[in-house]
């Protein structure tokens, strides 16, 4: 079964080379979190410009085909094949999962999005950089991108994993999204 950490402090990071050093952020399955402002329009290449650790999950919204929903909070994963806790930098303020193998349920369709949307107005390249811990069963994992939180671009994360396999924990993922929200002043991330 699968189980997802996502965006434990998920980053949006300016900057014009996916090889630049970008701060961690710890992912797990989530919910929405509205915009935390951390630098000017004109931040250096990499800083980071918006963050989120899931301290305060009332910054999230979630929803799906009703079945089940994220979690934000400390609990580990359970059910017959659970997966370790994240153990991401800053687990110890909370993290969102999504724990299929505890819900094992015939729909995963699930999703979490911050509820404040980010202003990226001045920053035409962006990326998302968060930390997770997933393990893949026959599943997909997404991170969605909107500028009007109803249409969504999908962008397709943990594809080099494997069935009944695990990602490292945490795992370090960048999603380049500057082709939907680079300069636009509404914002909204989804963990899907």
């Amino acid at each position: 079964m699968k189980n997802l950490y996502a965006l434990l402090a998920g980053t949006l990071v300016a900057g014009g080379a996916m090889a630049q050093s970008h701060p961690l952020m710890h992912a797990k399955k989530m919910a929405l979190a509205p915009a935390h402002p951390v630098a000017s329009a004109h931040a250096p290449r990499g800083a980071a410009i918006w963050s989120d650790d899931f301290s305060d999950p009332s910054t999230w919204q979630m929803g799906g085909d009703g079945a089940n929903d994220w979690v934000i909070g400390q609990v580990a994963p359970n059910g017959d094949y659970p997966s370790p806790a994240i153990l991401s930098t800053t687990a110890s303020n909370g993290w969102a999962i999504y724990d299929s193998d505890l819900y094992c349920a015939s729909s995963d369709d699930a999703w979490m999005q911050n509820v404040t949307p980010i202003d990226l107005t001045g920053f035409p390249v962006v990326q998302l950089v968060f930390e997770e811990m997933y393990r893949k069963f026959q599943d997909h994992s997404f991170v969605d991108v909107s500028t009007d939180g109803v249409n969504w671009t999908p962008f397709e994360v943990n594809t080099n994993i494997t069935s009944n396999n695990s990602s490292t924990n945490p795992a370090v993922v960048t999603v380049p999204i500057s082709s939907v929200a680079g300069n636009q002043s509404t914002v909204y991330i989804r963990f899907h």
